[in-house]
C-alpha cells in the first residue's frame, strides 16, 4: 500500500481513504443531507467509531471541511 507524508507532520498516512458518507442509512437526495455535519443522524459517525475504538491510536481520522460555507 503506498503512503505518503501527511503535510509537514511526519506522520506517514495512507493514500488510499474510505469514505464514511454512506455508512448506515442511504438514501441521501437533497444537497443539504450530502453536505451535512453528520450523515444519518450520526449513525455514520458512530460506526466508524466503534470500527476503530480498539485501535485509536493508529488511526488518522480526517473530517471533511467546507473552507467556505454557503449563507443559508
Amino acid at each position: 500500500m503506498p503512503y505518503r507524508t501527511l503535510g509537514r507532520t511526519g506522520v506517514q498516512v495512507s493514500s488510499l481513504a474510505l469514505g464514511a458518507m454512506t455508512v448506515g442509512k442511504l438514501g441521501r437526495s437533497t444537497q443539504n443531507d450530502v453536505t451535512a455535519d453528520m450523515y444519518s443522524g450520526g449513525e455514520s459517525e458512530e460506526m466508524v467509531g466503534a470500527a476503530i475504538a480498539s485501535r485509536r491510536d493508529d488511526v488518522v481520522l480526517a473530517t471533511k471541511l467546507d473552507p467556505a460555507p454557503r449563507r443559508r
